[in-house]
């Protein structure tokens, strides 16, 4: 059977754990955001157009999840090989942001198309 000062002790142990457990991860998932971020906004950049493109598609509120989407995806390392590689820098074609981004390409450049 366990003393209190054991039991106590197990309990501080498991305590220190959870919380270094807790800033690992909260590190680990900031730092995987910050990359991420600096992807869906190197792939706008790359295709051409801009937060300000996508809310004259109406479709602002879109970018945001086009960020959330993109922290969530799991291909960072494809993403950042195929953007590389590509002449366009077009993101891997099973980028979650393709369409978006082809839409909010394809709105920009029927907008400048009527302005000639």
């Amino acid at each position: 059977m366990a003393t209190p000062e054991t039991l106590g002790t197990l309990l501080l142990l498991a305590a220190l754990g959870g919380v270094i457990f807790f800033f690992v991860h909260r590190h680990h998932r900031a730092a995987r955001i910050q990359r991420t971020r600096i992807l869906a906004g190197e792939a706008m950049r790359r295709r051409g157009i801009t937060p300000a493109d996508a809310a004259a598609a109406g479709v602002e509120h879109e970018v945001f999840a086009a960020v959330r989407r993109c922290e969530a995806c799991g291909i960072d390392a494809q993403c950042r090989e195929s953007m590389g590689r590509s002449a366009s820098g077009t993101p891997p074609g099973a980028c979650p942001n393709s369409a978006f981004f082809d839409d909010v390409a394809a709105h920009k450049a029927a907008r400048e198309l009527s302005k000639a």
